[in-house]
């Protein structure tokens, strides 16, 4: 069996490495602290993506953080706040039904 490299071959959870966010910068004010850090209303990574705060991540018995709780484009940022793709990209679904549907309306581009 061949198991994705975000889940653990162990317990199927998904790892929390591939979730961490790293070399961000602050893009908006600062709305909070916790844990010793200021919790930014937005974020930007080394890849100019933004992201917006939603929230403080669970934790697991085992000490971890619990990445199964994550919604699809939330990420999180030591010491465990949660951040979401400010804009998630569309599926290849959704940009198959796009030019779709611009075909059936004639337009071209």
């Amino acid at each position: 069996m061949i198991v994705p490299p975000q889940y653990s071959a162990f317990d199927g959870r998904r790892r929390a490495e591939f979730f961490m966010l790293r070399n961000v910068v602050q893009a908006g004010p600062v709305i909070g602290r916790y844990a010793g850090a200021e919790i930014y209303q937005s974020i930007v990574d080394e890849w100019g993506r933004r992201y917006i705060f939603v929230g403080i991540a669970t934790i697991r018995r085992e000490g971890d953080y619990d990445c199964d709780a994550l919604r699809t484009g939330e990420f999180i940022l030591a010491p465990g706040l949660v951040y979401r793709l400010d804009r998630i990209p569309p599926t290849l679904w959704e940009l198959f039904c796009r030019i779709l549907k611009r075909n059936r309306s004639g337009l071209t581009n």
